[in-house]
């Protein structure tokens, strides 16, 4: 805030923040000095607008942009806060992030084919050893328990041992395996 005083005396600054640096305290700051700013959000809030950003099409409110050969719907709405929002649809940035997770559905299933081939072989039937390595997998792919439903199938004379892996993708945001995020593209502006 000192350098707005100092550099900029007079002059009211628009600050642009994203979620991650836009805490209570800093909105409460920048509110108390009557200071304006805009904050983009991902994730949790827009599940909050879902049913409006999967009827965009059909809601006149929502207008259109062409950006880079891209549409890009937007429509204005007032929080219960009284905090102007604008919803937000890119249809690039949906591409991308679709493109995002079908590549990294598809590697998470690679890997977990991979795995279950080497317990079928025999190479790996610990399974505290599986194990392991279902918790690397989770490492490099944080959401795997969401995406996909794992079962470690017991060998039926060693119980310390697995004869099989079965694993097969949830059906997440109640849509087909083979679908995207209902939500990809979206963001909300306040």
């Amino acid at each position: 805030m000192k350098y707005f005083d100092t550099y900029l005396p007079g002059m009211a600054p628009t600050i642009v923040m994203d979620r991650g640096i836009a805490t209570k305290e800093n909105i409460s700051l920048l509110k108390e000095k009557n200071i304006d700013y805009v904050l983009i959000t991902r994730g949790p809030r827009n599940a909050h607008y879902f049913e409006e950003f999967e009827n965009h099409l059909n809601d006149p409110e929502f207008k259109s942009i062409l950006r880079h050969n891209k549409e890009i719907f937007l429509k204005e709405v007032k929080s219960e806060n009284s905090i102007t929002e604008i919803l937000c649809i890119s249809e690039g940035k949906k591409e991308k992030e679709d493109a995002i997770e079908m590549r990294w559905k598809e590697r998470a299933s690679e890997d977990l084919s991979s795995l279950q081939k080497s317990i079928l072989k025999g190479n790996i039937n610990l399974i505290s050893k599986i194990e392991r390595k279902l918790g690397r997998l989770e490492e490099r792919y944080p959401s795997l328990n969401k995406y996909f439903a794992i079962e470690l199938i017991k060998d039926k004379i060693d119980p310390l041992q697995a004869s099989d892996i079965a694993f097969c993708q949830r059906s997440v945001f109640d849509i087909e395996e083979d679908k995207t995020n209902p939500l990809n593209g979206t963001y909300v502006i306040e």
